[in-house]
């Protein structure tokens, strides 16, 4: 197996320049540099990634830290998972998926950056973008799900339906991104020239199955009429219908997954092959020096279920 000093042999220039030329650590001419790769075709010469990135400090590893039950989450973590491993691979990562964020925190020896997914229960060390708005305050760059264009996309379905009287049933304001599924719903009734009736707006006590059934109790309790509901989570909208199985207005949840899928009720699907590519990419961007977008927010499509709407 010929090595780097077979290669510099073959060129004619130190192995120094053929580490600065492979690893592009180090201004070289173009005539040295095309020696240098001629003779890396000629000899057939493989670097060993493993010594490469211990020269480099890096592991070749990306991390994902999960957070959460797979069973309830508002969006497809198997096809995410899936596109953000082929992102990598793309790019030359491997992907670590953990649901420790204390493993996270050792450091570069498990992996170069983090993906974050789901609510981390303390902080996480190192380069990292988040797939859910980070912490207020933070510059962490994050891919995330709009809740203003989700808002705007189940209005204008309900509108579309014949419904004029829209309830939202919109996640707690302490939740990061909660302001916007509001500024969406408002942006809606405004372009449908529909009334704003502020009793039609109830804000749960969470996001949990309880809590939306606990919302559509205190909706009904408020005898506001309402012929629709926008139910700003997967779980709130199973509590939603969970809590009134015979009901006759229509019924969106902000996010698809197993729960609402099961249950028949129509529901906003995110992007997810999307979402875990462009993780990926921000985050090898932030790895190489680059400065990714704040924020980059994801709009969704409708999947329409009968029983719902």
């Amino acid at each position: 197996m010929p090595t780097i000093k077979d290669v510099a042999r073959v060129a004619q220039v130190s192995p120094a320049t053929v580490s600065y030329v492979l690893n592009q650590t180090a201004t070289v001419s173009a005539k040295t540099r095309a020696r240098v790769l001629a003779a890396v075709t000629q000899l057939d010469y493989q670097p060993h990634q493993q010594a490469r990135n211990l020269q480099r400090q890096r592991t070749g590893t990306l991390g994902v830290v999960w957070v959460g039950s797979a069973e309830t989450t508002d969006f497809d973590l198997g096809t995410l998972i899936v596109h953000a491993v082929g992102a990598a691979a793309r790019l030359d990562y491997s992907l670590l998926v953990t649901p420790s964020v204390a493993h996270a925190n050792a450091g570069r020896g498990v992996a170069d950056g983090w993906i974050v997914l789901g609510a981390a229960p303390q902080p996480i060390s190192g380069p990292q973008v988040w797939g859910r708005y980070p912490p207020r305050g933070s510059a962490i760059p994050a891919v995330v799900a709009d809740g203003a264009a989700a808002a705007r996309r189940a209005v204008a379905s309900f509108v579309h339906a014949g419904c004029s009287r829209i309830a939202l049933l919109m996640p707690p304001t302490n939740v990061r991104g909660a302001a916007r599924w509001y500024l969406g719903y408002r942006q809606a009734l405004r372009q449908a020239k529909l009334p704003f009736v502020p009793t039609l707006v109830v804000e749960p006590q969470g996001t949990t199955v309880a809590d939306g059934a606990a919302a559509l109790e205190a909706l009904l309790a408020s005898e506001v009429q309402f012929d629709a509901v926008l139910a700003c989570g997967g779980e709130l909208a199973y509590g939603v219908a969970q809590a009134a199985p015979q009901h006759t207005w229509r019924l969106i949840a902000g996010a698809d997954g197993p729960l609402v899928a099961g249950a028949q009720i129509s529901a906003l699907h995110w992007p997810t092959d999307l979402w875990g590519t462009l993780l990926v990419e921000r985050l090898v961007a932030a790895l190489g020096g680059a400065a990714p977008p704040l924020w980059t927010h994801l709009h969704p499509s409708l999947v329409v279920r009968h029983s719902s709407f």
